[in-house]
Formats: C-alpha cells, sequence, structure tokens
C-alpha cells in the first residue's frame, strides 16, 4: 500500500532531514515460503561470494556443501537482524579473514582517502569520523553527482521496523567494538580515530536509514547490453534490508574501511572495498602505478568496472565518475551492492521451484 508521508523526520546520524517522498510496496521476497526465503538467502550470497556466473545447480552444490559455511552464517545474521536468534547465537560465527588478504599498502592508502573525503572532498560536512564515510557519491564528479543526486542518492524515508533494526545493528557493533575481532582490529588499521570512542547508535542509524533507502526507493538503472546476468533493466524492489546489512556483516563486519587484497603468485590483483567488499581491479588504485606487485596494466573485468559501465556512466576501464573512493562510503558500497544483489535475486527467483 503506498503512503505519503506528510511530515519530515531528522535523521540524527547525518543532520539531514528525511524528505517527503512516497513510501514503496512491500515486495520484498513476496510470495515466497519461508524455507524459500532461507534458502534465496542462502544461494544468493554463494553466488556473491562463489561467482555469479555459476549454473544454479553449482550454487546450490556449494551452498548445500557441509563445509562450506559462509551462507549459513549469513542466513544466522539475517535471522538474527529479523529478531528470529539472539545476538549470543551469532558471536561463534567464524569470520573467515587470512591475514594473507591484509596489505599495510593498501590500508595507507584507504586512509589517505578518508582524509581526503574528510577534506578537500567533503560534500556532507558530517561530525568527525562520520565525515569520512557519509558523502554522496560519485565523490569525484559533483556535476555528475547533482544531474542524477535521487539515482545515486535516494532520500530518504521513513520505515516502520526503524528503531527495532538499528537496536539490533547497534547491538552488535558494541559487541564487535569491544572484542578481539576484525571490527575492533582493523579500525585502528584504517582510521586515526579511536575505537573506544566509536558512536554505535549514530552509526548504525546511518546504515539502517541510508540501507532502506537504497533498498526501498526503487531505483531503475538501465543497460545497452542484456545478457543472461547483467540485464539490461535493474529495479531494486525485491531484496529487503536484512538481507543487505546480512551479506555486510560477513564481508565487512559493518566496517566502512574493511578491505580484503585477492592475491595471486604474489601479485594483488584486485581488493574487494568497503561495506560490501565490492570487487574493483587494483589497476584501479592509485597506488597501483608505485608497485610492481599491485596490479597489471589491464584494468577491468571485475563487478566494479562492470556495475559502472553498464549502470552507472562510466566508460569500461575508466573511472570516469566512480571510482575507488565510492567504495569505502556508505552509500557508494549501497549502489554498488544492491545492484548486484537485485541481478543476483533476478537470476535464482527463477530456480524457486527448485529450492
Amino acid at each position: 500500500m503506498l503512503l505519503i508521508i506528510s511530515t519530515a523526520l531528522f535523521f540524527s546520524s547525518c543532520d539531514m532531514l528525511i524528505n517527503v517522498i512516497k513510501k514503496p510496496e512491500e515486495e520484498n521476497f513476496k510470495g515466497l515460503t519461508k524455507t524459500q526465503e532461507e534458502k534465496l538467502v542462502r544461494y544468493a550470497y554463494t553466488a556473491y561470494n562463489k561467482g555469479y556466473n555459476y549454473t544454479f545447480e553449482q550454487i546450490k552444490g556449494f551452498a548445500d556443501n557441509p563445509s562450506y559455511i559462509a551462507d549459513d552464517n549469513v542466513l544466522a545474521f539475517y535471522k538474527y537482524l529479523n529478531g528470529e536468534v539472539t545476538l549470543d547465537s551469532i558471536k561463534t560465527r567464524s569470520e573467515d579473514r587470512a591475514e594473507d588478504n591484509y596489505d599495510s599498502r593498501v590500508a595507507d592508502y584507504i586512509k589517505e582517502i578518508y582524509s581526503k573525503l574528510s577534506g578537500s572532498l567533503s560534500n556532507q560536512n558530517s561530525d568527525g569520523i562520520f565525515n569520512k564515510f557519509d558523502d554522496e557519491v560519485p565523490v569525484k564528479a559533483n556535476a555528475y553527482r547533482t544531474a542524477h543526486k535521487n539515482d545515486f542518492n535516494p532520500p530518504l524515508i521513513p520505515f516502520s521496523n526503524r528503531t527495532f533494526l538499528v537496536t539490533r545493528v547497534k547491538d552488535l557493533l558494541d559487541y564487535y567494538k569491544t572484542s578481539s575481532t576484525f571490527f575492533k582490529t582493523h579500525f585502528a588499521k584504517v582510521f586515526t580515530e579511536s575505537v573506544d570512542t566509536f558512536d554505535t547508535q549514530k552509526y548504525s542509524e546511518m546504515l539502517v536509514d541510508l540501507s532502506y533507502a537504497y533498498i526501498g526507493s526503487n531505483l531503475s538503472f538501465t543497460s545497452s547490453i542484456d545478457n543472461s546476468f547483467f540485464r539490461s533493466s535493474v529495479i531494486i524492489k525485491d531484496i529487503p534490508v536484512e538481507m543487505v546489512l546480512a551479506f555486510f556483516v560477513q564481508e565487512s563486519r559493518l566496517l566502512p574501511g574493511s578491505f580484503r587484497a585477492e592475491i595471486s603468485s604474489k601479485n594483488i590483483y584486485a581488493v574487494s572495498f568497503g561495506l560490501a567488499h565490492t570487487l574493483i581491479d587494483a589497476d584501479f588504485l592509485e597506488i597501483a602505478a608505485a608497485y610492481d606487485d599491485i596490479g597489471n596494466n589491464d584494468a577491468g573485468g571485475r563487478n566494479f568496472d562492470i556495475i559502472s559501465s553498464r549502470y552507472l556512466g562510466n566508460t569500461a576501464k575508466q573511472k570516469t565518475y566512480f571510482s575507488d573512493y565510492d567504495l569505502v562510503t556508505v552509500r557508494g558500497s549501497l549502489l554498488y551492492s544492491s545492484i548486484f544483489m537485485q541481478l543476483l535475486y533476478q537470476k535464482l527467483i527463477t530456480y524457486k521451484d527448485s529450492f
């Protein structure tokens, strides 16, 4: 049912007003049984993690293999965010983090990006650490960003489950903040601020409100190229906010500056960046030119480049408007991941009777 919201509410985490717009229809996972819903979450994450170009049978095979637990983690996080299980029940979920995927040069590079995002490139001017990752995207293309403001940075919208979901996210962050977890240990590697003073209430509000804005505004993107996965039309309308956040928990433990260096034969060929660990070719990083073992002078072919060039206006293999800087912002992570998750939904939902 469409509701017209006639009052504006304050969004304290970004000192912004929630805009007066129509609330979208609640269609997330409409018509699925509980079993189908849970399998869709598991299969979608498996494809997100293993590769979108696998067949449904292969994806199902990965997910149903007892030795593969990442999909089970995501389902547990999804159920926690829905209120079906307790925080204690997910504390023991494996973090699946390898030191081999950490590189201090990439961490320092992210610190440098955040210095610019809170300085000369800032377009939101929030307080403290939040000014480092709250920018509207694309951060480096002011005119393009203005021309497509609501396409890439949808206005915030109220929703009934907000207070409950904010509390769930905050409780999880408070646990990560005070425990010997990836969030706490890597926080110091990409931020100059102390994790002890990090305002988890404000950050939880930011994450929840922006997540709902991206998945609840019926954002639409088109491409002149159509294939079996990257379709010519994508409307973000079928994925619930809890699923987006569950993916973020698994990928980054909700740390906006999170990254994973993808390494082969001692060469960093790509980096998974931000909340969603969106895969970007290492040649797109500004530091690639300074190191022989970062990149191979052939940018492109990863999720960042494909989504940027097909749906967001970039020229293939170029940072025309969007860049790696956008991936370490909350909005950038949401933009890329929501498009990709909707594409995964469109692929998998056709097999729902085989779930």
